[in-house]
């Protein structure tokens, strides 16, 4: 029993850390893509104790891409900000 808590400790200290290096825009081309999205999205919620939900991530996404082209621009980002 020990032995399993231990590793379960581990796994989601890997995961936090791993968690934390993640960026919006992983390849910094200015875009962020939905995959990049959902990736972000659900690291920052492993970050705060939560389950990943790709659904929501993906839900979240499409509320933000006001132009529907399947990347998100600073500009997206800051106008769905303002709302």
């Amino acid at each position: 029993m020990k032995k399993w808590m231990i590793i379960t400790l581990l796994a989601t200290v890997a995961v936090s850390a791993q968690a934390a290096k993640v960026k919006k825009d992983a390849n910094g081309d200015g875009r962020v893509t939905k995959d990049e999205y959902v990736e972000y999205f659900n690291a920052r919620r492993i970050q705060k104790g939560k389950e990943a939900d790709s659904k929501a991530a993906s839900r979240s996404f499409d509320k933000r891409d006001a132009n529907q082209d399947g990347n998100l621009t600073k500009e997206e980002e800051a106008a769905f900000d303002e709302k």
